[in-house]
C-alpha cells in the first residue's frame, strides 16, 4: 500500500497557508509602483524576475531571465498541449517525443531515465520551480514518478552549465514549473490496455490579490503485455509489473505592491513492482516512494532592483524489497535550502545578478554505517552585457564549498549576437562544469569511497537561433554545435573479496549537433503545427584494447548513447476535430564498453503513435475526448537490452473542463 506522511502534510500545510498570509499584511503598507505587466503573469520559475520593464515572457535557463533567442545556449521550449498530443501520462513521455534529450525507458510503467549529448542522469539536473530534486543517494530521479499534468513550462536546456544553478549540469538541465492557478476546474481519465487507468483533477481561482490551485494524479496498470523471447525463442508476458502511484500539488500566492509570494506543496507515493530482465523468471523485487515536496519564493521590488528569497524542503522515502536476492534496503532522506538573489538594472544595458545558497541533505539508510549529512555553500554572480544593442555577454562565476569533499569553482561565458537578418541571432559558450558524487558514492557499505573528487566538464557550443511571425505563421528554429571534455568519470568496480567500489576512472569526449524546429499556422480556421529535434552524438571513451598483439588506444561510443535520433511531431485541427502523430526515431546503440556482446548493437527502431480526438467549448465548458494508438507499427522495440517495450496498444482520454 502507498501511503502520505499526514504528519509532515499538515505541518506543511499550515505554514504554507501561514507565510503567505503573514507577508500579505506585511506589505500591505507599500505603495511602490509596479510594471503593468504583472509579475504572476510569468511562469512560475520566472515569476518575480523582473527588469525595470516587463514587457515580454522570459525563459530563466541560466539564472537570467532572457528571451528565447537571446540566451546563449540551447533551450527548448516544449508547446503547450505537447502532453495531450501524445497521450503522455508522466514527464518522461512528454520529453521523448517532444525534446532533444533521450529517455532510457525500461518497458511500459517502468524506470525512465534521461540522456542527453551521451551522458547519463547523474550528470543532467532536473529543476522543479528553480530547484534541483535529482535524488541525492542515486545522482538520479525516475521521469516515471512526475505526473504530465504537474508539469508546466518545460524547458530543456542542454547546453546549460553548473555555474548557473550550482547542480551537476555536464548535460544541461531539464526545468519545469508547478501549473500557474486558473480560474478554472477539470476532470481527466485515461483507460487503456494492460489495465492502465489514469484520472486527474484541478482546480484553482486568480483573483487580484490572491491566487491558488489543487492539482491530484493518479495511476495505476498491471502492464502484463506480451513480448518475443529471444532467448527462450517464444512469446512470454511481462511479470511483476503492476504499479500504482498517487499524487497532490497545492499552489498558492499573493501579489501585492512590490510583493509577490508563490509556494507550491507536492506530495507524493508510489509502490512499483520491479520486472527487471526478461532473463529473469520470477521477478518479485519491489520498490516504494514517498515524498513531500515544498518550494517557496518571496519577491520584493524595488525601483530597478529585485529581492528574492525562496526555499526548498524535501522529505523522501525510498524502500527497495526483493525477497529472492536478500536485499532490502530502507532510507529516509531530508533536505533543505535556502536561497537569497538580488537582481537589478546597474546601467543601461547592464543587468546584474548575485546570490547565495545553503543547504544540507541528510540521509538514514540500512546501506550506510550511519547516518550521513551533507552541507553545502555557494555563491554566484552573473551579468547581461550589451555593449552595443545587437550584442551581449553573460559572464557567470560561482564559488561552492562542500562539506564532504571541499570546494569547486564553476564559471561559464557566453554571448549572443543579433544579426542583421530579422529574427537571426547567433550564440556562443564556454562553461566549466563540475557534478558532486552522490552519496551513495561516498558512503555505501561496504563499497563506498569518500576519497572521490567531483567529475569535471569543459564545454564549448555555438549556434543559430531564428524566429518569426508572418501573419499566421509562426516559426522558430535552432541549431548547436559542442563539444565537451569530461574528466574524473565515477565508475564501480570490482576490488577484493569482490566488493564494488567506485573509483574517478573514465574520460568523456562528447561531439555533436542538436537541432529543433517549432511552426504553427493558423489559416481559414485550420491549424497546423509542427515540431521536431535531431540529434546526432559522438560521445566516446578512451579503451586500452589489444590490437594485433598490441595494446592501443581505442575511441568507442558509450553504451546505449545512439549517434542519431531525431523526432517529429505533427497537427491538425478544424471544427474541434483534431488528428496529431508524434515519431521518436533511435539509433542503433551498444550495450557492453568495448561492443563485443553477442547482440551488439541493437538495432535502430521507430516509435509511432497517432491520435484523433475531438474538442469543443461549449460557453463556460470544454471537452476533449481523444483515442491514441501507440506503436502504430507493432515493432518489437527495446531500448535497453532485455527491458522489451509494449506491442501495439489504444489508450482512450476524456477532459472535462469549466471556466469562471
Amino acid at each position: 500500500m502507498i501511503s502520505f506522511d499526514l504528519r509532515a502534510f499538515f505541518g506543511c500545510v499550515f505554514v504554507f497557508f501561514a507565510i503567505p498570509v503573514l507577508c500579505f499584511f506585511a506589505g500591505m503598507p507599500v505603495q511602490a509602483q509596479v510594471s503593468s505587466h504583472s509579475v504572476s503573469e510569468a511562469p512560475a520559475d520566472t515569476a518575480g524576475m523582473m527588469r525595470a520593464v516587463l514587457g515580454e515572457v522570459y525563459i530563466e535557463a541560466s539564472r537570467m531571465p532572457v528571451i528565447w533567442e537571446r540566451q546563449p545556449v540551447q533551450v527548448s521550449l516544449l508547446r503547450q498541449g505537447a502532453a495531450d498530443a501524445s497521450a503522455a501520462s508522466s514527464l518522461g513521455d512528454v520529453l521523448r517525443f517532444g525534446s532533444p534529450v533521450m529517455i532510457r525507458r525500461y518497458g511500459l510503467g517502468g524506470i525512465q531515465s534521461v540522456s542527453a549529448r551521451g551522458f547519463g542522469a547523474r550528470q543532467t539536473s532536473l529543476m522543479w520551480n528553480g530547484f534541483g530534486i535529482n535524488h541525492a543517494m542515486l545522482g538520479e530521479t525516475d521521469y516515471n514518478l512526475i505526473p504530465a499534468g504537474f508539469a508546466s513550462n518545460i524547458r530543456v536546456a542542454t547546453g546549460n552549465s553548473s555555474a548557473g544553478f550550482g547542480e551537476g549540469s555536464t548535460a544541461g538541465s531539464v526545468l519545469f514549473d508547478s501549473p500557474a492557478p486558473a480560474n478554472r476546474t477539470s476532470f481527466s481519465a485515461q483507460t487503456g490496455a494492460w489495465g492502465q487507468r489514469n484520472f486527474g483533477f484541478q482546480t484553482g481561482f486568480r483573483g487580484p490579490v490572491f491566487r491558488a490551485s489543487l492539482h491530484l494524479s493518479g495511476a495505476q496498470a498491471v502492464n502484463n503485455y506480451p513480448y518475443f523471447d529471444d532467448i527462450r525463442q517464444r512469446e512470454e508476458f511481462r511479470r511483476n509489473n503492476q504499479f500504482q502511484n498517487r499524487h497532490a500539488l497545492l499552489s498558492a500566492g499573493f501579489s501585492r505592491g512590490s510583493w509577490q509570494y508563490d509556494g507550491s506543496l507536492w506530495l507524493g507515493a508510489a509502490e512499483h513492482h520491479i520486472s527487471g530482465s526478461s532473463a529473469v523468471r520470477n521477478p518479485r523485487a519491489v520498490q516504494t516512494d514517498g515524498f513531500t515536496r515544498w518550494t517557496n519564493l518571496l519577491a520584493l521590488q524595488q525601483g530597478s532592483g529585485l529581492w528574492q528569497l525562496s526555499s526548498f524542503h524535501e522529505w523522501y522515502s525510498l524502500d527497495y524489497l526483493d525477497a529472492p536476492s536478500r536485499i532490502e534496503s530502507l532510507s529516509d532522506l531530508g533536505r533543505h535550502q535556502l536561497r537569497l538573489v538580488y537582481r537589478r538594472e546597474a546601467a543601461a544595458g547592464l543587468f546584474l545578478s548575485a546570490g547565495a545558497d545553503a543547504g544540507q541533505t541528510t540521509i538514514n539508510t540500512n546501506n550506510y554505517s550511519g547516518t550521513e549529512t551533507r552541507r553545502h555553500l555557494s555563491v554566484f554572480a552573473q551579468a547581461e552585457y550589451r555593449p552595443v544593442e545587437p550584442l551581449t555577454f553573460y559572464p557567470v562565476l560561482r564559488l561552492l564549498s562542500w562539506s564532504d569533499f571541499g570546494e569547486a569553482l564553476t564559471g561559464s561565458f557566453g554571448a549572443n549576437w543579433r544579426t542583421p537578418l530579422r529574427g537571426l541571432h547567433l550564440r556562443a559558450q564556454l562553461a566549466r562544469n563540475f557534478n558532486p558524487p552522490g552519496l551513495n558514492d561516498l558512503y555505501w557499505s561496504p563499497g563506498g569511497n569518500p576519497e572521490l573528487k567531483p567529475e569535471e566538464s569543459t564545454s564549448l557550443e555555438g549556434g543559430l537561433a531564428y524566429t518569426r511571425e508572418l501573419g499566421g505563421f509562426r516559426t522558430r528554429a535552432g541549431l548547436t554545435l559542442y563539444r565537451i571534455w569530461f574528466e574524473n568519470g565515477i565508475r564501480w568496480l570490482p576490488g577484493p573479496g569482490g566488493i564494488w567500489s567506485p573509483v574517478n576512472l573514465f574520460e568523456i569526449d562528447s561531439r555533436g549537433a542538436e537541432a529543433d524546429l517549432s511552426a504553427s499556422l493558423h489559416w481559414q480556421g485550420w491549424v497546423f503545427t509542427m515540431d521536431g529535434a535531431l540529434a546526432r552524438t559522438r560521445a566516446t571513451s578512451p579503451r586500452q584494447e589489444s590490437v594485433d598483439g598490441e595494446l592501443r588506444r581505442i575511441d568507442r561510443q558509450l553504451t546505449y548513447v545512439p549517434e542519431w535520433s531525431w523526432k517529429a511531431g505533427l497537427g491538425l485541427s478544424k471544427f474541434g476535430l483534431f488528428a496529431n502523430a508524434s515519431l521518436q526515431q533511435v539509433g542503433s546503440r551498444f550495450t557492453t564498453a568495448d561492443h563485443s556482446a553477442p547482440n551488439d548493437p541493437l538495432g535502430a527502431f521507430a516509435d509511432l503513435s497517432l491520435q484523433l480526438g475531438y474538442g469543443h467549448q461549449f460557453r463556460a465548458a470544454d471537452v476533449r475526448l481523444a483515442w491514441t494508438l501507440h506503436n502504430l507499427t507493432d515493432g518489437q522495440h527495446q531500448f535497453i537490452s532485455r527491458y522489451p517495450l509494449p506491442p501495439r496498444y489504444h489508450t482512450l482520454s476524456l477532459r472535462i473542463g469549466f471556466r469562471y
